[in-house]
């Protein structure tokens, strides 16, 4: 069997990896790569997406093929001697897996499976996508790649891209993931950005007097869910907006004061993610962008809504200036300038925002919808964090907080939800005492 330019696949494949050009790799990769060095890497991302209506098998190989063409980081792995350097292949087919399924339960079980499954990014191997049938109108779409090239923002991005391709368009150029590690390693180079951010978290990192203190924790993550009505969201917003500020900010404030009331910590640090695509040119590229960056906001019973939203938005603007920092680097320069320094230290809780995504139309009879996930899923899995909340956004809000159930028992975390409700609506001249108060009221 030949290719359309004579050749058979796996001579095709060696003439491709011998004109393979490697690059440095981006600072925000580092931490990641020790472990990816040794074997298959645990850090996996994995698109989804619920297809509705019928699939052109033809036109989504097709499709996925110029996916790849398209975005170097899906056609990109690593060689680690003598040091790491990302493997930036030439354009190559991708590989598309069609499989029945007998329904959603199938489907999340694949999904789980998938994710689950390590990912040797020292191996050239093709982008694989798994598309899971039920019946002529009803599929899933899978596809897992290692978080050391995609991140969050990437989802959208792989979705609406191939979208576009499937109607028959095509997408705007995209930028090259090689360019962006470049230019992450110039931003970093004098190490000010690194030393700013370090010095806005120094310590003395006070720790948070947790409802409950076992001799041995389990790390063992429970999870309360709350959820707001499109109404009560949509009030909220303009409440909000009416005061000069976003939902994000404000959620950012009302965890910080839920937070100090439940557990009387006054030195607040959350830990969230970061798009860090200030720059236009990499809104449309595939890769791994995000930071994870730690707001620190001190918070005090008479502390007003008003001094905490505006207390927040400095806080965030200032994390945001400095988006280009890896974690990594800002551990080790804590390290050295800090002996003994603990990262577990840095921050005990988490928030995440997931958006839930609308369809994007694929054909005229087809749909794309991207199948979200939670850091705070259900169901038993570690507590890294005491504390975890994620916000789903779409018809209203979905809210899920994630919690070490040997810190907190279920009426403290529903308190925290309630506290996050009563914050959202409040006036601004309210305080954190008053709310916490206002709540134990009932």
């Amino acid at each position: 069997m030949s290719t359309a330019g004579g050749l058979d696949p796996l001579r095709a494949r060696l003439v491709a990896l011998m004109s393979a050009a490697t690059h440095p790799t981006a600072p925000a990769q580092e931490q990641m790569l020790g472990a990816a060095s040794a074997g298959p890497s645990p850090h996996v991302d994995l698109v989804a997406a619920r297809v509705t209506g019928p699939v052109d098998l033809p036109a989504l190989r097709a499709a996925l093929d110029a996916l790849v063409r398209n975005h170097e980081a899906l056609r990109t792995h690593f060689t680690f001697e003598p040091e790491p350097r990302m493997v930036v292949r030439p354009p190559e087919p991708a590989e598309l897996v069609v499989e029945p399924i007998t329904g959603v339960e199938a489907a999340a079980a694949r999904a789980r499976a998938l994710l689950g499954t390590p990912v040797d990014v020292r191996t050239p191997v093709p982008h694989r996508a798994v598309l899971l049938s039920h019946g002529e109108n009803d599929h899933v779409l899978l596809a897992a790649v290692p978080h050391l090239l995609f991140d969050e923002h990437s989802h959208g991005v792989y979705l609406d891209d191939l979208a576009a391709l499937l109607r028959g368009e095509q997408p705007p150029p995209r930028g090259r993931y090689r360019e962006y590690a470049l230019e992450q390693a110039a931003l970093l180079a004098d190490g000010t950005a690194v030393r700013r951010r370090a010095e806005a978290l120094a310590p003395p990192l006070s720790k948070a007097t947790w409802p409950k203190s076992p001799e041995r924790r389990r790390y063992r993550q429970s999870v309360v869910a709350d959820r707001w009505s499109a109404d009560w969201l949509d009030d909220v917003v303009r409440r909000l907006a009416s005061r000069g500020t976003t939902l994000n900010m404000a959620c950012t404030a009302a965890w910080a004061a839920a937070l100090h009331a439940v557990t009387g910590v006054g030195d607040v640090r959350i830990g969230t993610s970061l798009a860090n695509r200030a720059d236009p040119a990499h809104v449309g590229t595939i890769g791994l962008f995000a930071t994870m960056s730690v707001l620190r906001l001190p918070v005090a019973d008479g502390d007003t809504v008003g001094d905490l939203l505006a207390r927040a938005r400095r806080t965030a603007m200032g994390a945001m200036a400095d988006a280009h920092v890896p974690l990594s680097a800002l551990l080790a320069e804590l390290r050295g300038a800090h002996p003994g320094f603990r990262a577990s230290s840095l921050y005990e809780a988490t928030l995440v925002f997931v958006g839930h995504g609308e369809p994007v139309l694929a054909g005229p009879r087809t749909t794309l919808r991207a199948v979200d996930g939670f850091d705070a899923d259900e169901g038993p899995r570690p507590a890294f964090q005491p504390v975890q909340l994620a916000v789903r956004l779409g018809e209203g809000a979905e809210v899920r907080l994630g919690y070490d159930g040997d810190l907190l028992g279920e009426t403290d975390a529903t308190t925290l939800l309630r506290l996050l409700r009563a914050f959202l609506r409040a006036a601004p001249d309210r305080t954190v005492a008053d709310l916490a108060r206002e709540v134990a009221d009932g």
